[in-house]
């Protein structure tokens, strides 16, 4: 159940700014009949802490490492504590975008790609994010949460649309997630404090990493049992789950039995809510001892299973029988959210980490990337791999193993030969264990396991070990023909290949004789005069005396 918001303290706010503030409502992963795009798991949501150095808040970074846990970054784990433990708190984009940088070198990783915002118009870009999966973090100037002031806090946008959805790190976990129309969203990105608590319009400012999301969960062609008879399937259906999805010794967490009628024979039916060794945070549901689905307690959602094709559907909120009831987190908005030391001039009710003193007012939008600035069409058009565009449509290559597994790939795949193959495909590596691959279908066997998806999910081809960059190019190229039909490498762009040469010039040929003079219409009048003519014509031999 949804946990409305009031807005009893803003009656006494005279500014209008806040005064017009729309309202919002705190819940789960879903909302009106719509699930949030970053379904970064609750037990991965991290609370919002003060630097160790001046207690200022460090909403900026806690925000920055949630999108990286989203978005697969292998080393990004630890982002905040550490900048919390070598820096002062408060950020703005320069700041973030220096320890970034500061990070990767002190951690011995590849540099990583990034995009930051600042102007009056955001909504064109958290569009593309929203679209592509990516969770992007937003600086957020507003919400009853926090007592009906503004504030200066960064969040992370966990949808964007209508509904939209906030993951708040001062109030982290799966229930309470704060959700608001679009405009109330746009309204709160370009709403900040000044140094007195007070409302000022300001700029938005959006930070995105350029990593893809997680790849879809994997499910191959549909089979042909469903061309079988009914019956045959209902045989097949009682057969129990594969051993690592189900294994034995069931204890039962809850029973609930209904009547059930099916053209007018009626019966009692009983379903269980089953609970498995070393699996505690899943609970199984059971009818007629057949399997039915699995529901996972910690992110309250429920998938279907396929006892024929051994499949887990697409995850979703509501089972079909309700679970055991549970202990959930619901969201507090008289909760205090942490406060660092209050000699700081950042650690005040109202800032929670972002530091609007070096974030001056710009007439214009800017993009940057990794911290240089850059025009706006470039972000979207002309930065080939590092613009921040449409892949939704693009094919997944999955690697899932060791971090040296890992890194033969990638060389592999960053080699000058694959420079045809990038543009079409997502990548992405992390270990077996990672939580977006780990509960998802995925196979873990293999050293490393390597995969190719179209970007519905349908896996093209699967394989246990990396064989070489070449065959790796060649499975890929297979696999896009595979996903599109119509792509030909062949007619990429490719800077290393020869110029064509220039054809010589023709001999010289005689000119084409002049066309015939064209025969001008007839106009209606002229018809008119045929057909009298014709007419009298008629008439004339019609008269003429015949010979004997």
């Amino acid at each position: 159940m949804f946990h409305k918001i009031h807005k009893a303290a803003l009656a006494a706010l005279a500014t209008p700014l806040i005064a017009a503030a729309g309202p919002s409502e705190v819940g789960g992963r879903a909302f009106q009949g719509h699930e949030v795009t970053c379904d970064l798991p609750g037990d991965r949501h991290m609370k919002n802490i003060g630097s160790k150095l001046d207690g200022s808040g460090m909403c900026v970074f806690t925000s920055a490492e949630h999108s990286a846990d989203w978005q697969g970054m292998n080393g990004w784990n630890g982002f905040r504590n550490w900048c919390a433990e070598r820096y002062p708190g408060g950020g703005y984009p320069k700041k973030l975008a220096a320890l970034i940088l500061a990070y990767t070198k002190a951690k011995g990783l590849p540099e990583p790609r990034f995009v930051q915002y600042e102007g009056d118009t955001p909504e064109a870009i958290l569009e593309l994010c929203d679209l592509t999966g990516r969770c992007p973090a937003i600086a957020y100037g507003y919400s009853p949460r926090y007592g009906g002031s503004a504030m200066n806090h960064m969040v992370n946008i966990a949808r964007f649309g209508a509904p939209s959805a906030v993951l708040d790190n001062n109030f982290p976990g799966a229930e309470r997630y704060e959700w608001m129309s679009r405009g109330e969203l746009v309204t709160r990105m370009k709403t900040g404090a000044d140094s007195f608590g007070k409302p000022i319009r300001t700029n938005a400012w959006v930070f995105v990493w350029l990593n893809p999301s997680p790849p879809p969960i994997p499910r191959n062609e549909a089979p042909m049992n469903k061309f079988l008879p009914l019956f045959a399937a209902a045989l097949i259906a009682q057969q129990p789950p594969p051993e690592t999805a189900k294994p034995t010794g069931p204890t039962i967490a809850g029973t609930v039995e209904r009547i059930e009628c099916v053209s007018g024979f009626c019966r009692k039916v009983t379903y269980e809510w089953v609970e498995f060794p070393g699996h505690e945070n899943r609970l199984y549901l059971r009818r007629d001892s057949a399997i039915l689905g699995g529901w996972n307690r910690t992110a309250r959602q429920y998938r279907d299973y396929d006892a024929f094709r051994g499949t887990w559907s697409p995850p979703r909120n509501e089972p079909p029988v309700p679970p055991p009831a549970q202990p959930m987190a619901v969201a507090d908005p008289g909760e205090k959210p942490p406060l660092g030391d209050a000699a700081s001039p950042l650690t005040s009710e109202n800032n929670h980490g972002v530091d609007r003193t070096n974030m001056p007012a710009i007439p214009k939008e800017r993009y940057t990337i990794n911290g240089r600035e850059v025009p706006s069409y470039q972000v979207f058009t002309e930065l080939g791999a590092d613009m921040l565009s449409d892949d939704s449509k693009k094919a997944w290559l999955v690697v899932l193993g060791t971090q040296a597994e890992q890194q033969a790939v990638i060389d592999a795949w960053n080699g000058p030969d694959s420079e045809e193959l990038r543009p079409h495909v997502r990548l992405w590596c992390s270990a077996k264990n990672h939580w977006a691959t780990d509960d998802e279908g995925f196979c873990p066997t293999g050293t490393p396991h390597i995969s190719w998806q179209a970007a519905d999910g349908r896996v093209l081809y699967r394989q246990t070990k990396f064989a070489g960059a070449e065959q790796l190019r060649a499975t890929t190229r297979a696999a896009l023909r595979k996903a599109n039909p119509n792509y030909d490498p062949t007619k990429d762009p490719d800077p290393l290949a020869p110029k064509p040469a220039v054809p010589a010039p023709k001999p010289e040929e005689p000119a084409d004789p002049p066309p015939p003079a064209a025969t001008p219409p007839a106009t209606p009048l002229a018809w008119l005069l045929t057909a009298l003519a014709g007419i009298f014509a008629a008439v004339a031999f019609l008269r003429t005396p015949k010979r004997n």
